[in-house]
């Protein structure tokens, strides 16, 4: 078990980030309804790519962070 400190943490991250996700992917095609060219094309593509890396490189990640703040909170209980 963790302190309720660092579980409500987590629980917002759960709640928020596929949120936060969902908006920022829906972000393209709000501009392109706002603008419609080839240059908002192009730079919402752009946008749209970082925002893939991102989460991949979350995904890639996030298991050594969790291992972290584990060890973390280990050492903090000595």
């Amino acid at each position: 078990l963790t302190m309720p400190e660092f579980a409500g943490f987590a629980t917002v991250m759960r709640t928020l980030l596929p949120v936060a996700i969902s908006c920022i992917a829906a972000l393209p095609v709000l501009a392109m309804r706002e603008l419609p060219s080839a240059d908002t094309a192009v730079r919402s593509s752009i946008g749209l790519m970082l925002a893939v890396a991102a989460c991949a490189w979350w995904v890639r990640k996030h298991n050594d962070y969790g291992e972290r703040v584990r060890a973390f909170i280990e050492e903090g209980k000595r």
